[in-house]
């Protein structure tokens, strides 16, 4: 049984630590996630490869994915940290664009309206305590698919809470200390000391997905970063009363244990 256990535990770091090329890979087992989004002043296009059952990473270095810009030209994907990551980052007047690998398939990547968040200058980098409530103006009607994100980090961790929004709302209302108590309880902890949050509003592409494609985000997007303050004076205890002989009742101040993040 031991050799076994030690033998799976084996197989998944091997799986989680090696790459396969490329020209080694089941083209039907090729999945390629597309991150594409359309920022007011850039566009980002990250993609993540993987294939198998154990989804080990592909390395496409010797056939890399490449980009080809309403101009004509062609750009290659710069390849990331680790393998199978493969991504750009573009001036929006440069596309519409096609994603290619080459001899393989093609995704189309669409340029459209952009999405702002009026009002994102007079916040960004500022502090806020978590009794404060913030409105951001946004455009009226779309005919895109609607929705807002809010993004907490703690060191390396972050967690993410998403919304849809209407399609002719023309406001985004941000009750900071709802939103920290609904990242509070992602994190299953009270998060403490100043968090840098992310507001993100976003507006969906239609895309037509095909193998080996798959869909990550493809959006058009505005987003600001500023912080939250939940330091202060915190205590946990519990206060046991006692109802009857053998029969307590337990209080206690908070739902999580106390985090302090830097």
């Amino acid at each position: 049984m031991r050799t076994y256990t030690a033998l799976i535990a084996s197989l998944a770091l091997l799986a989680g630590c090696s790459s396969v090329p490329l020209s080694k890979v089941d083209t039907e087992e090729l999945e390629v996630t597309v991150d594409y989004r359309q920022l007011p002043d850039r566009v980002e296009l990250e993609t993540q490869w993987r294939t198998g059952f154990w989804n080990r990473r592909v390395d496409a270095t010797a056939n890399p994915p490449e980009l080809l810009t309403r101009g004509g030209e062609i750009l290659v994907l710069n390849r990331g940290a680790d393998d199978g990551e493969y991504s750009l980052s573009l001036d929006p007047e440069t596309g519409p664009y096609r994603l290619t690998i080459p001899d393989l398939a093609e995704l189309r990547l669409p340029v459209g309206e952009t999405v702002s968040l009026a009002g994102a200058s007079s916040i960004a980098g500022d502090r806020f305590d978590r009794e404060d409530e913030l409105v951001l103006s946004v455009r009226g009607a779309t005919d895109r698919p609607r929705g807002w994100s809010f993004t907490a980090w703690c060191g390396n961790e972050s967690w993410t809470i998403n919304r849809s929004l209407p399609r002719d709302e023309t406001e985004l209302e941000l009750d900071l200390g709802r939103l920290m108590q609904q990242i509070n309880n992602a994190a299953e902890a009270d998060l403490n000391g100043q968090i840098r949050v992310r507001v993100s509003l976003w507006e969906a592409f239609d895309m037509d997905w095909q193998p080996p494609f798959k869909p990550g985000v493809a959006r058009a997007e505005d987003r600001v970063e500023f912080e939250v303050n939940t330091a202060s004076f915190r205590f946990q205890a519990t206060v046991r009363i006692q109802l009857a002989q053998n029969a307590f009742f337990s209080l206690q101040n908070q739902a999580w244990p106390v985090r302090y993040c830097s």
